[in-house]
């Protein structure tokens, strides 16, 4: 939705600021000399956003949680100091391995048999 509001400045110009607020969206913002400049303004821009045209939001919808994680892999792990679970990246492994040990056919879990 579209709000304009007249201002006037102090030598008694009038200027149109145009607000476009839809939900789920940021508002967007503009001042002009001319109040038909403003209506085609909020007109268009209400559009734009409504049909995923606007470029903020579109810029949004180009970027994906594994691009993220990709580009932390690429430009900040390199970068970081090894740490204490550096040096054991199977540290899981071998928990899982000793379940397997340990659950023999016929358990479920560890102290439980199936055929009591």
């Amino acid at each position: 939705m579209a709000t304009i509001t007249k201002r006037t400045a102090k030598d008694g110009s009038p200027s149109y600021r145009v607000e476009v607020r839809l939900k789920g969206h940021p508002a967007q913002r503009a001042t002009f000399s001319r109040i038909t400049d403003a209506k085609a303004w909020a007109r268009d821009t209400e559009s734009d956003i409504k049909h995923g045209r606007h470029f903020k939001t579109t810029e949004a919808k180009r970027h994906t949680l594994a691009g993220l994680v990709d580009r932390y892999t690429r430009d900040v792990l390199p970068t970081k100091k090894a740490g204490r679970y550096a040096t054991q990246p199977t540290a899981t492994t071998g928990v899982v391995e000793g379940r397997a040990r340990r659950l023999r056919p016929g358990r479920l879990y560890p102290g439980h048999d199936c055929r009591s």
